[in-house]
């Protein structure tokens, strides 16, 4: 959760807020998190996350497999990361 909110460089609870606002989107591996995305409504995405456990797997192609089609069906040019 660090490594997103970067608590030296923003504040966390505006940060939090920033992530209630967005879709947030589990992969799993059995009963296991595999990874984790999320998607704005304006086709941002904020956070891309795959556990060690699942790399090489597949798991974040998968999940941006996913908010690509989700983008389509908002009829979204693209999906941004900056």
């Amino acid at each position: 959760m660090a490594a997103w909110a970067r608590p030296d460089n923003r504040e966390v609870r505006g940060w939090d807020q920033s992530m209630h606002a967005r879709e947030n989107y589990v992969a799993l591996g059995g009963e296991q998190v595999a990874g984790i995305s999320d998607v704005s409504a304006d086709c941002y995405i904020d956070m891309m996350f795959v556990s060690p456990r699942f790399a090489r797997q597949g798991v974040a192609r998968e999940l941006l497999t996913f908010l690509e089609l989700l983008a389509r069906k908002m009829s979204a040019s693209r999906l941004s990361r900056i």
